[in-house]
């Protein structure tokens, strides 16, 4: 089943300018109705984002991020069907020339500069972070430690913003993706500089679909290309 959402929010909803929101979330293969908590912690988060009357987007993230939680909560609460349901969430916001996140879970967001992959953010997983922010390789799917559940969040990543330069290109994913190895990324992303931020994308699924695996996870990916 499919069980990832993701969403794009346009520069007009963000004030104009050279702003972006991207989302991908991830529902918790195994768990009751994670196409479903997918769904909804893209849609409150969005919903969080815009809803309340703090102005810095730092707040703004945390106000998303603790809606949809608590939107997961109080679903699985009046459906009974939805109890156990859960999802991670990658979220991303361009605003002028910077770059800011909150995450929680496994799914990953990537900035391609220069030749090299580097991923932004720190995953959630039993026994910490396997790279440690690196890509070589990608790290892979495990047990995880923090998750959209309705409950406490222990472990979110809310990184200081990154500057951006022209050309530089971000892709957030759900964990379906980490089936690439850096050298895959790399000769996708950086091999064709002229390429869109579309084809970009359909060229990570084309090469994700392209392996063919029995145990291939679902793979969600939004690109960004900057500049």
């Amino acid at each position: 089943n499919q069980e990832d959402a993701y969403g794009v929010v346009p520069p007009f909803d963000l004030g104009g300018g050279r702003t972006l929101l991207a989302l991908v979330a991830d529902g918790m293969g195994g768990h009751a109705a994670g196409e479903v908590a997918s769904g909804l912690v893209v849609q409150f988060f969005v919903d969080g984002f815009f809803n309340v009357s703090a102005v810095d987007d730092g707040s703004r993230m945390w106000s998303g991020l603790e809606t949809a939680n608590r939107q997961i909560g109080r679903a699985a609460e009046e459906r009974p069907e939805l109890r156990g349901m859960g999802s991670t969430l990658i979220a991303v916001l361009l605003r002028d020339d910077m770059v800011r996140w909150i995450s929680v879970g496994d799914s990953p967001l990537y900035l391609v500069r220069g030749g090299a992959v580097r991923r932004l953010n720190q995953l959630h997983l039993v026994g910490g972070d396997p790279e440690d922010g690196a890509v070589d390789p990608p790290a892979k799917s495990g047990v995880l430690a923090s998750a959209i559940i309705g409950e406490r969040l222990f472990e979110v990543d809310d990184s200081p913003p990154e500057r951006l330069s022209p050309g530089d290109l971000l892709v957030a994913a759900s964990d379906g993706l980490n089936t690439l190895s850096t050298r895959d990324l790399l000769e996708i992303l950086d091999g064709s500089p002229d390429r869109s931020a579309a084809d970009h994308a359909q060229a990570l699924i084309q090469a994700v679909s392209s392996r063919s695996l029995s145990t291939q996870d679902n793979t969600t990916v939004v690109v960004v290309r900057w500049g």
